[in-house]
């Protein structure tokens, strides 16, 4: 069970199960995980992400060997082996009270620590094979082999985004793949890298030079009638050039994390013909 995606308002019904009436749509008596997996193994994933009150119901479990199902009085005695994973920092969310202390003692009875993809690299092969097989399978593509310079670079690559990132890739390639040999570009595995605060790497430094000649003539006018707006000036598609003059004359305000404000600025400097903004200032 996946307590990330399960609701936090469901997740005491699904593992410990419900009675009659215990809740609206609750017509019958409903069996739990733990339930149904007595005398046999339950897999806890993202346990992190667990709500408190159910950490303490989870803890009485571990503890007494019990549990009551969501709306009943009965205790029903179960033998379960709990196995839990977690990508987050137990340690962490300890010390802020997110998850508690004596249920973190309890589950760290034996450890198993998972290194990431770029601490085992003798795995990355194998794991790119399961995905290729069952990406392939689901594609109903026959692929018997991976190309020399695609081993290459998946055992070069850093993997910062772990084994979901190998998946993505081999899954992307697998829908490419038009032959029995699976090839991966490299330029796939290029780590993504931060946006830029100024002008978009794409515009060249003359041109950059231009616009900001362009808006000191017309003391910082970007839109307007002939010949005294900056976006009159430039030889460019009307409506791209639009957009690259606000993002140097904004200049900090191009990394804006509200789409709604860019959207807003954008509105304003394209539609208004007397709009004036100083480099470096937020729109007016």
């Amino acid at each position: 069970m996946n307590c990330a995606v399960t609701s936090p308002s469901l997740v005491a019904a699904e593992l410990f199960g419900y009675e009659k009436g215990a809740f609206t749509d609750a017509h019958q008596r409903h069996a739990g995980r733990f339930e149904l997996a007595n005398h046999g193994t339950i897999f806890l994933d993202e346990i992190g992400d667990m709500p408190g009150e159910t950490q303490l119901a989870l803890l009485r479990v571990l503890q007494k060997h019990e549990f009551e199902r969501v709306g009943g009085t009965q205790s029903i005695p179960v033998d379960v082996r709990v196995i839990a994973a977690t990508n987050c920092d137990l340690p962490a969310a300890v010390s802020t009270g997110k998850f508690r202390l004596d249920l973190f003692y309890r589950l760290n009875v034996f450890r198993v620590h998972v290194p990431s993809l770029r601490d085992r690299p003798e795995d990355i092969l194998l794991l790119a094979k399961s995905f290729i097989k069952r990406c392939a399978a689901k594609a109903a593509k026959r692929i018997r082999r991976i190309e020399n310079r695609t081993v290459e670079l998946l055992e070069e690559y850093d993997w910062p985004r772990n084994i979901r990132e190998l998946q993505n890739v081999i899954e992307r390639a697998v829908i490419l793949c038009d032959s029995d040999t699976l090839s991966v570009e490299e330029s796939w595995l290029q780590p993504e890298s931060e946006n830029d605060t100024g002008l978009r790497p794409s515009v060249s430094n003359h041109q950059r030079d231009m616009i900001e000649a362009a808006l000191a003539h017309t003391h910082g006018r970007v839109a307007g009638p002939p010949p005294n707006s900056a976006s009159r000036e430039q030889p460019w598609n009307p409506k791209s050039k639009a957009v690259t003059l606000i993002r140097i004359a904004i200049g900090p305000c191009s990394r804006v994390v509200d789409g709604r404000l860019w959207e807003r600025t954008l509105k304003l400097f394209m539609s208004s013909t007397t709009t004036r903004c100083v480099r470096g200032s937020r729109p007016c």
